[in-house]
């Protein structure tokens, strides 16, 4: 919005005066409001009492003011009054944002530890998040970010949204929700604030209609007596509430002033609710209003959009702070964690602990020593109890989207990668033949699939993602793919996705033994299911990949035997690992490889294992640490990185079987040591480093690599 000069005032609590301090500039104010940041625990506030001088008023007297309603001195001081909620105030230099002197001063909440209407206690946590707000406003950012629960989030919320209703000009906000309840729960919050303010203040608003879900500040007045005129006087700010579930561009539709989505962390379509609304925050290109999305995480499905703007907040115009909960001071969204105005009630004594003093500076290391012990309570039902508390107790992003369900593959070592990869933009291209029969690719602008379930009715024709371009006429053995099929039937009504995955093999670069990673992948299907083994098809003829099929559907194998290409794909005898895996078995001619229970399972295991086998150390040139890097940080599929982080034996796991048989497939021959060599077509590309660390799908460790002849070559 167009930012105009400010005179706020100001208050010194020596001289007890009141008096006015101007911003000329947008540049001086913003770097004043910056001046004012810090972290709960850092703040150190004191003499708040200035801050609620109402508050504390009205708890001693029972009134706000003592002037007579109709007298200049009542009028006066709800205009000084309406100012200060606006503007904020100075308080011996300290600036409190308006949207919390309103809430401190004007929205009484119900306390749960009293039992009892109350003003709210000084919290710190709040007063940060205050500040969080006027700075995104202040720099046309939006805001979202996750919590722990029982920090009065909501409350102060629903207090910022009633003051634009009380005070705005011709406004509409929203607020909008997976759930109709969980709007009707924010709004019950705010009827209360109505009432009080109706009831307590010299702001009475009425509202025309007045209904659930849906108020408009205005009010239908009647003029003259002979010539009467009926018309709607008032602010006319509306406010509405709505649920995104089946319609989300009927229900978010039109300009707004704030559009808040309540519960964000069990929001599992908020980031196409933030597509259609980002419009509606803008006029031209001028930001006009603020998108804001706060919750605590609920089941780790519905949160992954919240997950990516909390990670990855730059990308989508959010204002970031520094992750310094983990140590990173990595961007990410806002985080409330548990040991800021942290609560704890002794059981012996029944007494109740706050972790924060009368002027709501967060004692942190009071905080973390109860932390602990309910931590500890927690653990002894479990591991999976643990984790459960601590997505709700977070005391980092990472404990508020860890996985909380038994899994065995290695979660943290997943998350990390998985919070690497946010941000990053993967190189999609359609793959066609000249006219001499050469593949060629184009770039495009396919959508890839981002949903573990896709929706049969939804377009799932997938795009191919490309790591690294293939090396020009690629030698047969350099490359390798895992493919997880689909059944040749009209796949219009299915959910389930063909998985191609491309790894690059163990080989020889400049006289370096280089090891696999992936370079190319392709998951969808298109309405056809032969388009889909077309797709496929070409990927492979593309990287003139050896590829390892799962046998348990035949149809793609029968298909490429038909379309005279039989020569890509790999028997059951040239897949040695299964011989490892399943030492008893007496098939050897089949083509691919059968993923029945015993053999998944095993196979699943050596690649767990993979995951988790280090590769090389990195130190930190600054503080001379070292950490090891893993086989894991190899992947760079997120979604790869979801279904791992999903794992149940009845989930769906294409992804997983793909890069599964394409492991296979290189380890296979990596352990009759066969490895190409290559010249180092990448030279803009940092040389991978070679390691001698046994494989995981490696029975025994070669003694040295040898350069043979391959045996594909007549």
């Amino acid at each position: 919005m167009i930012w105009k000069p400010k005179s706020i005032l100001e208050y010194d609590s020596k001289t007890k005066e009141w008096t006015k301090r101007r911003f000329e500039t947008y540049q001086t104010y913003l770097a004043f409001v910056k001046s004012n940041w810090k972290l709960p625990g850092e703040y150190n506030f004191t003499g708040t009492e200035n801050w609620r001088q109402p508050a504390l008023y009205y708890k001693k007297e029972k009134r706000y003011t003592p002037y007579h309603q109709k007298s200049k001195e009542y009028k006066d001081f709800w205009l000084i009054e309406r100012r200060k909620c606006e503007q904020g105030i100075i308080v011996d230099g300290v600036f409190i944002p308006g949207s919390y002197y309103w809430f401190i001063n004007y929205t009484p909440i119900y306390n749960k530890l009293e039992m009892c209407e109350t003003f709210p206690d000084l919290f710190d946590g709040q007063y940060h998040l205050a500040l969080y707000l006027d700075l995104c406003e202040l720099e046309d950012q939006d805001a979202a970010g996750t919590k722990c629960r029982q920090r009065g989030i909501s409350l102060f919320l629903m207090a910022l949204l009633t003051k634009e209703v009380w005070f705005g000009k011709k406004s509409t906000t929203k607020i909008v929700g997976m759930e109709e309840e969980y709007v009707l729960m924010e709004w019950a919050i705010m009827e209360g604030y109505r009432d009080w303010l109706n009831s307590n203040t010299g702001w009475y608003r009425q509202f025309t209609p007045n209904e659930s879900l849906n108020w408009e500040q205005k009010v239908l007045v009647t003029e003259g007596t002979i010539n009467k005129r009926a018309f709607f006087k008032g602010n006319k700010t509306r406010i509405k509430g709505a649920t995104t579930k089946k319609n989300i561009a009927k229900s978010v539709g039109g300009a707004a002033r704030y559009i808040y989505a309540t519960e964000a962390g069990i929001y599992n379509n908020l980031k196409k609710v933030f597509g259609y609304v980002k419009d509606n925050l803008k006029m031209g290109g001028v930001k006009t209003g603020m998108f804001i999305a706060m919750g605590s995480v609920g089941e780790l499905r519905d949160a992954a959009d919240l997950q990516d703007f909390c990670f990855n907040p730059t990308a989508y115009n959010i204002r970031p702070v520094q992750d310094t909960f983990s140590g990173t001071l990595e961007p990410v969204a806002f985080f409330y964690p548990d040991y800021w105005n942290y609560t704890y009630k002794n059981e012996e004594t029944g007494e109740i602990v706050k972790c924060y003093d009368e002027h709501g500076n967060s004692n942190i290391q009071l905080a973390l020593k109860y932390i602990e012990l309910e931590a500890a309570k927690a653990k002894q039902a479990g591991e999976a109890e643990l984790k459960m508390y601590k997505s709700q107790h977070p005391l980092t992003l990472q404990d508020a989207f860890d996985q909380r369900e038994d899994n065995r593959f290695p979660t943290e070592l997943l998350k990390k990668q998985e919070q690497l990869l946010i941000g990053e933009k993967p190189i999609i291209v359609s793959l066609e033949k000249d006219f001499h029969g050469k593949i060629i690719h184009k770039f495009s602008d396919n959508v890839p699939i981002q949903k573990l379930k896709p929706n049969p009715n939804e377009d799932n024709r997938g795009a191919i993602i490309v790591y690294e371009f293939p090396i020009d006429k690629p030698p047969f053995g350099l490359y390798y793919a895992g493919v997880d099929p689909i059944y040749n039937l009209d796949t219009s009504t299915s959910g389930s996705l063909m998985a191609i995955t491309v790894w690059i093999g163990t080989h020889e670069r400049d006289g370096k033994i280089v090891e696999p990673y992936p370079v190319c992948q392709y998951i969808g299907r298109h309405k056809n299911v032969r388009d889909t083994y077309e797709q496929c098809s070409l990927i492979i003829e593309w990287y003139n990949a050896r590829t390892a099929v799962e046998s348990n559907v035949k149809d793609f194998t029968e298909w490429m035997i038909r379309q005279g290409k039989s020569r890509f794909l790999m028997r059951r005898r040239e897949l040695t690992v299964i011989n490892e895996l399943s030492p008893n078995t007496t098939i050897r001619d089949e083509i691919g490889v059968r993923m029945e229970a015993n053999f998944k399972q095993r196979a699943l295991e050596k690649l767990i294992a993979w995951l988790q086998t280090p590769i090389s150390t990195a130190f930190d040139m600054e503080t001379g640490e070292s950490h090891d890097i893993y086989n894991v940080s190899k992947l760079r599929d997120p979604m790869l990185i979801k279904e791992m982080l999903k794992f149940t034996p009845k989930l769906n796991t294409d992804r997983i079987v793909a890069t599964l048989l394409a492991i296979i497939a290189v380890q296979s021959d990596t352990n009759r040591h066969i490895i190409t060599g290559v010249k180092n077509p990448f030279k803009d590309t940092p040389k991978s480093i070679s390691t001698k660390l046994p494989s995981a799908f490696r029975s025994k460790v070669p003694t040295q690599f040898k350069r043979v002849r391959s045996p594909f070559v007549k």
